[in-house]
């Protein structure tokens, strides 16, 4: 039997969904891949097609973010308990969040600084069909993460951080640092 919290719940995350993807469309971010094409998996990190697909090697970083959002929320309900807030409401917290990274990913300064050459590949952001995926991987790594022991989390953070590593070339955490690093040198007049 679907509750009015159910109902409630699912219009919240369908209304993140909708502005994530309004706000992307809004600011030239392609539907789908301007190739037309739509592929379940994209192998190559370096191509045209990289993060225009539904998925590709760095929807293993989105999981993850789901593992550390249910993480910190989780921490907090220890440290602030609210019966209000729950799984759920964190959960939530956790797609906020996972959309307003999904803009900053894909706004000008950051996609022009990723196509200046100062990091590893000149990527042209984010396909909305390739941030929604993103938005799913993060759910998945969040309820994942709310089956598993904490141990077990981090397992798999390693894992990925390592498997990444090898396949791109490139440490997972090693690169958002860079980006905000240099994200405070970049003009504030573009």
């Amino acid at each position: 039997m679907i509750l009015a919290n159910d109902i409630l719940f699912g219009a919240i995350i369908g209304s993140i969904l909708y502005m994530e993807g309004l706000i992307l469309f809004a600011t030239g971010q392609p539907l789908i891949s301007p190739s037309g094409q739509i592929k379940v998996f994209e192998d190559d990190i370096t191509g045209p097609e990289s993060s225009q697909q539904i998925s590709d090697w760095y929807t293993l970083r989105h999981v993850v973010h789901g593992f550390v959002f249910y993480t910190l929320g989780m921490g907090a309900a220890s440290v602030y308990p609210s019966k209000d807030l729950g799984v759920r409401g964190f959960f939530i917290v956790a797609l906020l969040l996972e959309g307003l990274w999904e803009v900053i990913e894909n706004s000008a300064p950051v996609v022009n600084r990723f196509r200046q050459g100062t990091l590893d590949y000149a990527p042209h952001g984010d396909s909305i069909l390739n941030s929604f995926s993103d938005m799913v991987a993060m759910s998945i790594g969040y309820w994942v993460a709310s089956l598993l022991s904490p141990l077990t989390v981090l397992g798999l953070i390693v894992a990925e951080e390592i498997i990444l590593s090898i396949v791109t070339r490139e440490s997972p955490i090693e690169k958002v640092i860079q980006v905000l690093n240099e994200l405070d040198s970049y003009p504030s007049n573009v």
